[in-house]
């Protein structure tokens, strides 16, 4: 086990070294002069030609690089062109939280809507309970999360009042003010994701419960829901670990209309305000965070599927 780990942790390090050029170089591929962008066209060539310089502008490409990283590591994001001088590094982290929190909120949501109901399926197979979770699951996978978080703030928050129309709260201004601001989000942002999850994990389950041991099994008089829970859904983990991690990717990097619709002050509304005020330092930071994240998420999968697996380790 140990020797799988070190080796799929050695097969990210190149992919991060690309991930951070491919990054680093979307500040030289943007047309035009970066200072001039930031400064805008009316700005003196004096001020332009200082902000180069502060910005590092003047050296060479290879150069500006290896400054950039050797800063990374040290946690320096640099500081943003647009907010007064303000460190990178504390906006993201002021950001960051919400959208983590966010992300891992519809990430419980997802699962625990979409493995009961899949397996429900797939034992039900051809049933009416079967085309029922059928029918929602091709509403989540057409629905938009935002339509759908529009329609539960209309119900949730203006008619019922049950939960606030927008707004973010901290967790330590208490667990109940937090989790109603996000109690929609998670859950808007969720069932889109639940939808392709019970599809797999419908999918995934049936050819499971079709192969030749949970026969012999229930040749022998194994309960079905003992089989179910126990047998065929752990031989459908590494499916799931799939879904899942992917999901909460796409959870953290693809918030930013729900983030915007509900208030929430996460990365998705700081890289929006950043694109309008041509911050490039900020956007680049979030870009590499979440690649970053992206790669390391992947990596995480990986070692789970040596954990739920083990001829996947030993291949």
């Amino acid at each position: 086990m140990k020797k799988y780990i070190v080796n799929r942790i050695l097969s990210v390090i190149p992919v991060l070294i690309i991930v951070s050029i491919v990054v680093f170089s979307l500040l030289h591929l943007t047309p035009g002069d970066p200072a001039i962008a930031i400064l805008g066209e009316d700005a003196t060539q004096e001020a332009i030609d200082e902000l180069r310089e502060r910005m590092g502008l003047n050296d060479p490409i290879p150069v500006q690089y290896l400054n950039w990283l050797n800063d990374i590591f040290h946690g320096d994001f640099g500081t943003s062109t647009a907010s007064s001088g303000e460190a990178v590094t504390s906006m993201i982290a002021s950001h960051f939280i919400p959208t983590l929190q966010l992300a891992i909120y519809s990430t419980i949501v997802t699962v625990l809507l979409a493995v009961p109901l899949g397996m429900l399926a797939a034992r039900k197979r051809g049933t009416v309970v079967d085309h029922g979770v059928t029918v929602l699951a091709l509403c989540g996978i057409s629905l938009p999360s935002f339509l759908f978080g529009l329609g539960m703030m209309m119900l949730f928050a203006v008619k019922l009042r049950w939960v606030p129309v927008s707004g973010y709260k901290a967790m330590s201004a208490g667990l109940g003010a937090h989790f109603r601001t996000m109690i929609i989000p998670a859950v808007s942002l969720g069932f889109m994701h639940s939808a392709f999850m019970m599809r797999m994990t419908r999918a995934s389950m049936l050819e499971v419960l079709n192969s030749d041991y949970i026969k012999m099994a229930k040749s022998k008089g194994v309960k079905e829901l003992w089989l179910v829970a126990k047998h065929a859904l752990r031989n459908s983990l590494v499916t799931l670990v799939t879904v899942i991690g992917q999901g909460f990717i796409g959870a953290l990097s693809g918030a930013t209309i729900v983030e915007s619709m509900f208030g929430i002050p996460g990365m998705g509304s700081l890289v929006v305000n950043s694109i309008g005020r041509r911050d490039f330092q900020v956007i680049q930071a979030v870009v590499l965070l979440i690649a970053v994240i992206n790669v390391v998420m992947n990596l995480v999968i990986d070692i789970l599927y040596g954990i739920v697996d083990p001829r996947i380790r030993l291949s």
